[in-house]
């Protein structure tokens, strides 16, 4: 009951004429809020009432320029405190980058190098055997690929060698005929004119090609010939 008392006498408006009624109200403001008075004020209050003229005072007073007194209620947090619990803590750039080799570099370009496991002796045997059956094989290819080249050569060299033999053959042949065709033709010695002249004319049967379309029957020159030919005593048989 007393603290009520207490707290209704502090909130009665001061009855003393000379007092400012705004700075009654901020007093009896003050005094109720008590501690939490901090919470509700902004750094324009308090505003002292003294800048705005008396409305007592006489009118040639209204028109002085007033002169403003504010003063600003430091309620900024103190952050000295954070500051010393919880000091300022630099970032270092310590971003990785990959090399061209099996490792990582550092951030001052140093490879790391990583520690591998040594291959199991089977695994490196089996690479073993398998480079000796690539290397046999390489082996093997390039000696067969040389016997193909090798009897390549061999075949067309043999072909050469036959065709440039079957063509002095047919030069030679040629030749006997050719000397021998004008041996007969030039010789006078041998049979009558007309008997020369049948050997220069083939005489044989014609009688098949005569049947062939646009091809003249020649039987009866042929047998003209013939006849001429069996007779000693025939017309020109002695070369003249």
């Amino acid at each position: 009951m007393e603290d009520l008392n207490f707290e209704i006498s502090s909130v009665v408006p001061s009855t003393d004429p000379t007092s400012d009624p705004t700075t009654d109200f901020l007093a009896r403001e003050q005094a109720v809020l008590g501690d939490d008075a901090a919470l509700f004020s902004t750094p324009s209050d308090p505003i002292e009432i003294s800048s705005f003229p008396d409305i007592s005072s006489s009118a040639n007073d209204l028109f002085v320029p007033p002169t403003s007194s504010v003063t600003l209620n430091n309620t900024l947090p103190d952050y000295s405190v954070i500051h010393s619990e919880f000091p300022s803590v630099e970032i270092e750039n310590t971003q990785i980058s990959y090399s061209g080799t099996n490792g990582l570099l550092t951030s001052n370009g140093h490879p790391i190098y990583q520690n591998f496991e040594e291959e199991p002796e089977a695994i490196r045997q089996w690479k073993e055997r398998q480079r000796e059956i690539i290397s046999r094989r390489d082996q093997e290819s390039e000696s067969k690929r040389k016997e193909t080249i090798l009897i390549a050569q061999e075949a067309i060299d043999k072909f050469y060698e036959e065709y440039n033999e079957k063509k002095a053959r047919a030069h030679n042949a040629n030749k006997q005929e050719e000397e021998t065709f004008l041996q007969e033709r030039d010789d006078l010695t041998s049979g009558t004119a007309w008997e020369r002249i049948c050997k220069q004319v083939d005489l044989s049967n014609a009688q098949s090609k005569s049947n062939v379309r646009h091809v003249k029957d020649v039987s009866r020159f042929r047998e003209l010939l013939l006849s001429l030919k069996k007779d000693e005593n025939s017309p020109g048989a002695g070369g003249y």
